[in-house]
């Protein structure tokens, strides 16, 4: 009888233990950062791209239940992927979740500022926790450097940083990434200023024209595949220059429209593989 007491109690005391120690088991956030994008644009040139979060919980209550996301004004939240923005909630089952991805961009058509947000994680039975965003939308700049993070196209704004599509007023830096840039078919452009820094390549594949007001800098590799043309304009001095010695620049046509008093001063070797026209202005060649 005293073994059979002893054991009770023994098995008292167990089961005392396991909800103490279940007890102890209180539901929990965590979140981390899934990528180091930055969340800024030019204006007029937004949303911005987005931001990874990677967000768990676990021990929730109730084993299926909803996760809200509160505090978001100028921000908005995708939970698919990026296929569609809006999400305030996220679903969950048996009482866990893991590394749910969380993508947040600022919204499109603000005014330019600075923008800071704290997201509030809430829901599960879980202490809620909150997080910070933050972004940009800076004025429309006068210079653009190439990233190619979207591509080839030279006309999309996500290739560029800042976002933003250049044009005639803007001056362009082509650099040495994975995804070249292309002036393709049927895409007309207009540049203030163009730089192809070592390790950069421009490839023109347009039989339109491509306009530029100022100057012309190859130390990278330029290229005009099609028939349309390259027109220097701008009634001011500009110099089309390249940066190695003995290197040669090639196009396919090219036009000088510099007006009564521009000057379009070409002080390395070039080659014009069709045709070459002064329309106006001045073409001088130096240092050849």
């Amino acid at each position: 009888m005293k073994i059979i007491n002893n054991f009770r109690t023994l098995f008292f005391i167990f089961l005392i233990t396991i909800v103490f120690a279940n007890s102890s088991v209180l539901a929990a956030f965590t979140i981390s950062e899934g990528n180091q994008n930055l969340m800024n644009y030019a204006q007029s040139f937004g949303p911005s791209t987005s931001k990874t979060y990677l967000l768990s919980g676990n021990s929730l209550s109730p084993l299926s239940g909803i996760i809200n996301f509160s505090g978001l004004t100028n921000f908005e939240i995708s939970t698919d992927e990026g296929i569609s923005y809006g999400s305030t909630s996220i679903s969950y089952s048996n009482g866990t979740f893991t590394n749910q991805k969380i993508m947040i961009r600022l919204k499109e058509g603000l005014k330019v500022s600075s923008f800071s947000e704290l997201i509030n994680v809430s829901g599960g039975a879980s202490t809620p926790i909150t997080f910070n965003v933050a972004g940009n939308v800076n004025d429309i700049p006068t210079s653009f450097e190439w990233s190619g993070a979207f591509g080839n196209d030279f006309l999309n704004n996500k290739n560029w940083v800042p976002f933003g599509v250049p044009d005639a007023n803007d001056n362009v830096n082509i650099v040495g990434v994975a995804n070249i840039a292309i002036i393709d078919q049927n895409q007309v452009v207009k540049l203030k200023s163009v730089t192809i820094s070592q390790g950069g390549e421009l490839l023109v594949n347009t039989s339109d024209t491509v306009t530029i007001n100022g100057n012309f800098s190859n130390y990278g590799t330029f290229q005009q595949i099609n028939t349309g043309e390259i027109l220097f304009a701008g009634n001011w001095e500009s110099m089309l220059t390249t940066g190695i010695q003995g290197f040669i620049t090639s196009f396919t046509n090219v036009i000088v429209d510099k007006g009564i008093n521009g000057t379009l001063e070409c002080n390395t070797p070039i080659k014009v593989a069709n045709t070459l026209r002064i329309k106006s202005g001045h073409f001088i060649i130096t240092g050849q």
